[in-house]
């Protein structure tokens, strides 16, 4: 009878759902428009608590992450980031709306957008970003510690 017991609960706990890490990703489309990168940045709110360790407002959180590691250079020239503003979300994720303004217009000379939010605080962060382009042309990019730019 024991084992019949023992064996009732081993498969109930192997026929229950697995209690899994959730995977560390974020997302962001970007509009490119003559010399400005407009772009919504989106991440879950669980994965802004890895931010700090202290109780915090997540959504200043996650704007102060994004202000010290979202920027595009051109022609080695850092662009003027505008101050992340806050969007409406589901609950459970944080929007913000980023706008970057360069000094001449993308056409003339290329920039390079960096995204590296959330790296340093988790080695297996993801982040998928899409930037469209004047004329229809749309990119989709992987980004990893390892590449952080497009």
């Amino acid at each position: 009878m024991r084992k019949l017991v023992l064996f009732c609960l081993a498969f109930l706990f192997a026929a229950s759902p697995a209690l899994a890490h959730t995977r560390s990703q974020s997302f962001s489309n970007w509009t490119v428009n003559g010399n400005v990168l407009e772009g919504t940045y989106q991440v879950d709110a669980y994965r802004a608590t890895q931010l700090s360790e202290e109780p915090q407002d997540l959504v200043k959180l996650v704007n102060d992450q994004l202000a010290s590691t979202v920027f595009a250079v051109q022609n080695g020239v850092t662009c003027k980031l505008d101050p992340p503003q806050a969007l409406h979300a589901q609950r459970g994720e944080l929007r913000t709306d980023l706008r970057i303004v360069c000094p001449k217009p993308f056409a003339e000379v290329p920039a390079t957008l960096v995204v590296g939010a959330f790296f340093e605080v988790s080695i297996s962060h993801v982040h998928y970003a899409r930037v469209s382009y004047t004329g229809g042309r749309v990119d989709e990019v992987v980004l990893t510690q390892g590449h952080q730019s497009v």
